[in-house]
């Protein structure tokens, strides 16, 4: 709704309420540990205000609220016969493929995720001029329940106990996102055949945790923990500049160069890495040698150490109210230019070489010593140091891969590279998160990227063009802190061929008012990996002894993680996906048009493979996802609509 107050003020108000529910369908997950969640009362809500003060000179505001909340409850979730999740359903892994059966791992009774914003500017116009400066302000507040059934989580390899993990729960997380605030100033600049742009950002963000209590569970007292504050207390300047020049006058020839300092967007995931109950030690794993083959654990599971068919317990801190908690170093959360942030490069050349026709091409390069490895959305740019263990506690060890013509070579060959802490060490962990310039010269990450691009305008409203982006990232993390196993795939190249995408547009009018128009692309397959699920009988003898995680048991279900081929190597095929689009147009009136839509999404019902299961074994390579995340394209989908044209 939008109210003209006055000649000079303009006030909008939005909202939008909607009730979600998700169920998911995963190739990996069973039914009843799989997606479930109930997003209400989710909304959108805003408002903003225009005021043209003169020609020249604008003010504008706003104001937003996004509810989104998600609990994930066990009542919500049902096998496949309809049956209910019940408390002693203790979720199971086989960790031989990934699958996952009989319950979640965790349920989230409580999920509220909020985020209000603010912002305001001003903006100034003149002949050669566009100067504008403004604020942008966000808050948020996350509540996180989790709790798990029996407390307890089984791991099987292939049908045989191995593993048991232990939960201290139930628990609610609590963080808090107090500001989130940019300053900017930006103008653009017109000196006759050249067009500048240049501002500057100044970003500043702040949050923290208010005081918890945790109740007593089955493996944990009740705990107490006191408010945190400035997790993170960040500021950082980030200059920009940009340029656009007509070479030769005409107007048909420009040179495009931009560079800028960008920032990672956080929400409350720092405030959360650092609440005192997340980095409490709320779950540990111990080995299960479920020697009757009963599959009920015949130990004691309160007793820590090793006893009946359990091993001890992976961190002795288990449960307990936050003793020798994970630590965050003040130079990584707090001061100026200590958050991840990228540089970003880039330089274009378009030409017109004809009427309607004209081509582009440029080159981009992104770079940071100081990043996020975790896609952008959790905050992980420090490096966790386990001051107990040194890397001297670690022994090597090889182990020899699966003879399967699916593997590089057939399989057979060695993987080298791994390392186990010392028995004497195993469980002990006080644990320092820092910056990566910490060790040796740290981690960092850059990208080159190319694009060439062609686009024409023919007939009446004919249109096409057609895109080609390729390039390659290379991330180096090569230090050690704790174990020397980091070493191992420290250096990784996203090749050519795996980040090369070619797109397709075109529109084609045709008599008695209709019109043709499609999409087609070509993407790059999707990089998959052969993660091992080797066993202590595999280990042992290239590491001379047990694992550690086997304690004094003298039959030991241990097993470790082993990569078998390096990441960023091997592709499934190259995705092809054609969409195409008929539009008819009715004149109802003068003033009146009507639209007739008909969609054809996916026509050539391409079953490519979007995600698959990288845990080698059965199941290995096979699609794997969710509703959320389908692991195959959505197949063929035909869509009808109208739009109302007045």
């Amino acid at each position: 709704m939008t109210w003209q107050a006055s000649p000079k003020n303009k006030v909008s108000v939005f909202a939008d309420v909607q009730y979600l529910q998700l169920r998911g369908s995963g190739a990996s997950v069973s039914p009843e540990s799989d997606s479930c969640l109930a997003f209400w009362p989710q909304g959108l809500y805003q408002t903003s205000w225009t005021s043209p003060r003169t020609s020249r000179f604008l003010l504008e505001a706003g104001a937003s609220l996004a509810k989104g909340p998600w609990p994930w409850t066990r009542e919500q979730s049902t096998d496949i016969f309809g049956f209910a999740v019940k408390p002693t359903d203790v979720s199971i892994l086989e960790t031989s493929t990934g699958f996952r059966y009989n319950a979640k791992s965790s349920y989230n009774d409580r999920a509220d995720d909020d985020r209000y914003g603010q912002r305001f500017s001003a903006s100034y116009v003149t002949g050669s001029h566009a100067f504008k400066a403004g604020m942008q302000l966000y808050e948020g507040i996350q509540n996180l329940g989790y709790y798990v059934n029996s407390d307890v989580n089984y791991s099987v390899l292939r049908g045989v106990p191995v593993g048991i993990t232990q939960w201290a729960s139930p628990y609610t997380l609590k963080n808090r996102m107090k500001a989130d605030l940019g300053l900017f100033a930006q103008d653009q600049w017109i000196i006759r055949r050249l067009t500048l742009n240049y501002g500057v950002r100044f970003d500043y963000l702040n949050g923290g945790v208010p005081p918890q209590h945790v109740d007593a569970g089955q493996f944990g007292a009740a705990r107490d923990f006191a408010a945190v504050h400035d997790v993170p207390n960040w500021s950082d300047l980030n200059p920009r500049v940009g340029a656009a020049y007509d070479l030769f006058g005409s107007g048909r020839t420009a040179v495009k160069w931009s560079l800028g300092r960008y920032v990672g967007r956080m929400g409350t995931y720092v405030a959360q890495v650092n609440n005192p109950i997340f980095t409490s030690i709320n779950q540990v794993n111990r080995t299960w040698n479920d020697s009757n083959g009963d599959y009920v654990p015949n130990c004691d599971l309160n007793n820590l150490a090793t006893n009946g068919e359990c091993g001890a317990i992976s961190n002795v801190n288990f449960g307990k109210n936050n003793p020798n908690a994970t630590r965050y170093s003040p130079e990584l959360i707090s001061g100026f230019g200590n958050r991840d942030y990228f540089w970003d490069l880039g330089i274009e050349l378009q030409h017109q070489l004809g009427p309607g026709l004209s081509v582009s091409g440029g080159y981009s390069r992104n770079w940071s010593t100081l990043f996020s490895p975790t896609n952008g959305y959790m905050w992980d740019t420090g490096v966790t140091d386990n001051l107990a263990v040194m890397p001297g506690d670690f022994s090597p060890y090889c182990i020899t891969t699966p003879v399967d013509p699916r593997l590089p070579n057939g399989g057979g060959y060695a993987v080298c590279g791994l390392y186990d802490v010392s028995p004497e060490k195993f469980g002990q962990g006080q644990l320092l998160v820092t910056r990566p310039s910490s060790y040796d010269n740290g981690e960092w990450r850059h990208s080159d990227f190319f694009t060439v691009g062609v686009h024409t305008r023919f007939g009446t409203r004919g249109e096409f063009s057609a895109t080609l982006d390729t390039g390659r990232t290379v991330t180096d993390t090569c230090f050690v802190v704790d174990s020397p196993q980091a070493l191992l795939n420290c250096h990784v190249v996203a090749p050519f061929k795996g980040q090369t995408q070619i797109k397709m547009y075109g529109t084609y009018p045709l008599p008695g008012g209709f019109a043709v128009s499609g999409v087609l692309q070509s993407v790059s397959g999707f990089p998959y990996q052969a993660n091992y699920t080797a066993r202590n009988a595999d280990i042992a003898p290239s590491l001379g002894r047990n694992l550690a995680a086997c304690g004094t048991q003298v039959v030991c279900n241990a097993t470790a993680t082993v990569p078998l081929i390096a990441p960023w190597t091997y592709f499934e095929p190259r995705r092809t996906l054609l969409d195409l689009r008929l539009t008819k147009l009715f004149s109802v009136s003068p003033k009146i048009r009507l639209r007739a839509i008909l969609d054809a999404f996916n026509v050539l019902n391409s079953s490519s493979i979007v995600q698959v299961n990288n845990n080698y074994g059965a199941l290995w390579r096979r699609p794997q996802g969710d509703i959320a995340n389908p692991a195959i394209a959505v197949g063929r989908l035909v869509q009808l609509g109208a739009r109302l044209e007045f």
